[in-house]
């Protein structure tokens, strides 16, 4: 996301209108380092769903439906053809932030996934989104390591400003871990909730 020398203007002009309309927005920026011949089987895809999955798939022993995001692009946003990012698209128009998610501050109460598909794996993360009217924005990085077939690495971010945060948080996990909740090799959950930074629209473009 921060490649782009006008940054502060790009996140206006693909984020402030939908916040004066009264939305919140949280900016995902999703990399994926796959250093191998790309192909469907190895297909990546990305949403956000807004209730609790985890509940109803250990409780009610429903399997997780991810219904993927249509209005994505698997592109390259970054220099490295090895990294593969996900961003979204206004028609024939790319974003340059990654995609930025639009909600009402009512739904911010109710549990959300995030959820990557690499595949047909699944892999689900708890997110707890504070944005409020005050502080409608929070953005949330995401770099995937799949350079080792077994061994992958997620490494999440979150910072309130764009070039001088008060406030950082960084989470990393990988398949190896003890957070994984469940994992039959298809569908896996993270046992640790992912809180981005929220922040007043002027001062996140600082």
């Amino acid at each position: 996301m921060y490649l782009y020398k006008d940054i502060r203007s790009i996140i206006k002009n693909e984020c402030e209108k939908e916040i004066k309309n009264g939305k919140g927005c949280i900016i995902f920026d999703i990399g994926i380092y796959f250093p191998f011949a790309y192909s469907e089987d190895c297909s990546f895809t990305f949403s956000v769903n807004e209730w609790d999955l985890l509940f109803d798939y250990i409780i009610n022993g429903k399997n997780p439906t991810m219904e993927a995001f249509t209005d994505l692009k698997l592109n390259h946003r970054y220099p490295n053809r090895n990294y593969y990012t996900l961003t979204k698209k206004y028609g024939r128009k790319l974003s340059k932030i990654g995609y930025p998610f639009f909600l009402n501050f009512d739904e911010c109460d109710k549990p959300f996934y995030l959820c990557i598909g690499i595949g047909n794996v699944k892999v689900h993360f708890p997110i707890k989104i504070n944005i409020t009217k005050d502080k409608p924005i929070c953005e949330l990085t995401l770099y995937i390591n799949l350079s080792d077939g077994i061994k992958w690495d997620f490494s999440f971010s979150s910072k309130n400003s764009l070039f001088g945060p008060t406030c950082k948080r960084e989470w990393i996990a990988n398949k190896d871990t003890s957070r994984w909740i469940f994992d039959n090799n298809h569908i896996m959950f993270y046992n640790l909730t992912l809180e981005p930074c929220e922040q007043e629209f002027d001062k996140f473009i600082e």
